[in-house]
């Protein structure tokens, strides 16, 4: 499974020091992230 999800996102699979190594050369993350889109914050009391 985690090989699938690095290649959907197109992130380098390795151990943590690779994953650094790569990002720092090619300036792009290379953590996973979750699926979709982050929800959006309600106020407490009603308000929009």
């Amino acid at each position: 499974m985690a090989i699938r999800t690095h290649m959907q996102q197109e992130r380098a699979l390795g151990s943590a020091r690779f994953q650094s190594m790569v990002e720092k050369t090619l300036n792009r993350p290379t953590a996973i992230r979750p699926r979709g889109r982050p929800p959006i914050p309600r106020a407490e009391n009603g308000d929009i």
